[in-house]
């Protein structure tokens, strides 16, 4: 008895001391008592459990799933050990693993909220929109109040281009934590994606006043400025994007945009060389950069970069537009009008792709009728073009990248402890479990000292 008194004791009294530590953000102290804690008592799942989240929290994933393991190997029930794996899994790009963990947590605790919610950031990752959708809708059952449910809810719909679903849910976020900073960020990308530029404006400026060194902020408003023609302020944000962020792509590549529509095309191409450079696979650069070749006569290369943009987005309808005026200018209608047909396979209501096809079809006199019906669909479509006015591929078509959803924060927060509450409440029982322990290990002295 005594030994099982003191193991208990010694026990209580790691996790009660690295949970304090970990919430003073002490982590090679919490580390140390997470490690007392299992050697105290090796069959507690709940310990290998809690030191796996603090290396998950520090990057160290592969540590952090030998404990998710270890408290699945002491206890086959530990559903929130089946969670933590599950986001080993998502930190780790596997998808499919981190749902059907996420799902065995689920079939163990049918109201673990956090799996839930973490399950709908995988399967929107995946881009199983509607399989999110209805798991963020199962968090926000058990809890209302779930305001990170609503955003990441509010992102799939912004995805899936239903904008005025996103901006409600976005809403319903912001009343339950006005400070939710992904939130407002979300809701002025809806804005903007809907043309709505004053209220976007809006919401970027409060996300860099909520989270002054997250780049995304000064992209989106950055973005709101290219579009009110405002170069000079757009290029200040990029830069302190790319200020904050080195590395980010998407700001190399609207810096590159912005650059190019104020007529700077050697910088312009120095921007998208470099976002490129980080993503060979990024579609919308490679389209940029052969519009700027375009604007400076260099049709080979220009054709080169839009046949590399429709190689990684077949489905790219301006591209293929683009490189159909390419082909115009080199002489070559006959692939010009192949490409201006399969950019309105792609997007019919691509206004300058029927003005441009059917001009080329009246000037060279191929068929009549047709060019008649293009040029009066693309005046019908875009007023601007009535009468046959020309539209030369602009600058306006130019690719402006928005803010990209990350992974919702809760996605890479520490996962709740067993015992319901907030963090401090977390200290709060391991304090009283310290204590408790004390009085343990006190009481056993006394027994011990009687004899």
């Amino acid at each position: 008895m005594r030994g099982s008194l003191v193991a208990a004791g010694v026990f209580l009294a790691c996790l009660g001391a690295s949970a304090v530590a970990e919430a003073q953000t002490d982590y090679s102290q919490a580390l140390q008592q997470y490690t007392s804690a299992i050697e105290a008592n090796p069959g507690s799942g709940e310990a290998y459990w809690r030191r796996g989240n603090l290396y998950w929290e520090k990057g160290e994933y592969q540590l952090a799933l030998q404990d998710f393991n270890s408290a699945i190997a002491v206890e086959p029930g530990y559903a929130l050990a089946y969670l933590g794996r599950g986001n080993v899994y998502f930190r780790q790009g596997d998808y499919n693993q981190a749902i059907q963990q996420y799902n065995q947590a689920l079939a163990l605790q049918p109201t673990l909220m956090d799996a839930y919610y973490n399950r709908g950031v995988a399967q929107r990752a995946q881009g199983d929109w509607e399989s999110a959708v209805r798991s963020f809708d199962q968090a926000i059952q058990l809890n209302p109040n779930f305001a990170e449910a609503y955003t990441s809810r509010a992102q799939v719909y912004r995805e899936q281009g239903d904008y005025d679903r996103a901006i409600e849910d976005y809403n319903q976020a912001l009343q339950l934590n006005p400070n939710l900073a992904e939130a407002v960020w979300g809701r002025g990308n809806a804005y903007w994606e809907k043309g709505d530029y004053d209220r976007a404006y809006q919401d970027f400026n409060r996300t860099i006043e909520l989270a002054p060194d997250n780049p995304s902020g000064y992209l989106g408003r950055g973005n709101v400025y290219v579009r009110q023609n405002d170069l000079e302020l757009a290029l200040q944000d990029y830069d302190r994007a790319i200020a904050l962020q080195p590395n980010y792509v998407d700001a190399y590549n609207n810096r590159g945009v912005a650059h190019r529509l104020d007529g700077d095309l050697a910088r312009a191409i120095q921007d998208l060389n470099r976002a490129i450079e980080l993503n060979p696979h990024f579609a919308e650069a490679y389209y940029n950069r052969g519009l700027t070749y375009r604007d400076q006569g260099d049709l080979d290369r220009a054709i080169q970069d839009l046949n590399r943009a429709i190689e990684l987005k077949p489905h790219f309808a301006e591209a293929y537009y683009n490189r159909g005026l390419a082909y115009r200018d080199k002489g070559d209608l006959e692939r010009a009008l192949q490409d201006f047909k399969r950019a309105l396979e792609w997007n019919p209501r691509l206004a300058e792709a029927l003005n441009n096809r059917g001009i080329s079809l009246s000037e060279n006199r191929l068929d009549h009728d047709q060019a008649i019906k293009d040029l009066g669909r693309a005046a019908e479509i875009a007023p601007a073009f009535a009468g046959g006015a020309s539209a030369m591929g602009g600058k306006s078509h130019a690719k402006i990248i928005g803010p990209r959803a990350k992974s919702p924060k809760r996605a890479v927060q520490k996962m709740k402890p067993p015992a319901s509450g907030s963090a401090g409440e977390s200290v709060l029982f391991f304090a009283a479990s310290a204590a408790i322990a004390a009085i343990l290990v006190f009481a056993f002295w006394r027994y011990r000292n009687r004899l």
